[in-house]
C-alpha cells in the first residue's frame, strides 16, 4: 500500500499479518492486502473526521473492530463489511482500541480520560 488518497490517522496489521487495516479521516477503515496493496474491503457507519481514532482486528481476525468520534465501538464483519454490533463505549472520542490476543476482551482508551476493559 503506498498511496491511499485520503488522510490516514491509523495503521494496524491483522493477526496473521497478511493485512494493513487504515483509519481515513473520511469516515471510512480501508483494510488492504499487504503483499499486493489490493484493496480488500472498506467499513462505515463510524464518526471519524478530525482526531485518531483507534481500531483494529479480533484475535481471530474474524471482524474489524473501530472507535468513533462519538464515543461508539464498532464491530464489522470483515468479510461482509457490514456493522455486526455496535455500543456506546465512552463520551467522547476513543483514541485506541486494543483486542486482547487470546481471549475474547479488549481495551478502549478515550478523550474522556477513561481506559475500560470489555469482556464477554
Amino acid at each position: 500500500v503506498d498511496y491511499v488518497g485520503e488522510a490516514l490517522s491509523t495503521m494496524s496489521l491483522s493477526n496473521d499479518e497478511q493485512c494493513v487495516l487504515l483509519g481515513c479521516l473520511d469516515n471510512e477503515l480501508r483494510l488492504f492486502d499487504r503483499s499486493s496493496g489490493e484493496l480488500l474491503s472498506s467499513y462505515r457507519g463510524h464518526k471519524h473526521h478530525q482526531y485518531r481514532i483507534g481500531n483494529c482486528l479480533t484475535n481471530d481476525d474474524a471482524f474489524v473492530v473501530g472507535g468513533s468520534e462519538d464515543g461508539k465501538v464498532y464491530f464489522w464483519n470483515l468479510v461482509e463489511g457490514n456493522v455486526i454490533h455496535k455500543f456506546d463505549a465512552h463520551y467522547r472520542a476513543i483514541s485506541c482500541i486494543s483486542y486482547h490476543p487470546r481471549s475474547i476482551s479488549m481495551l478502549t482508551a478515550s478523550a474522556d480520560g477513561m481506559v475500560k476493559l470489555w469482556t464477554t
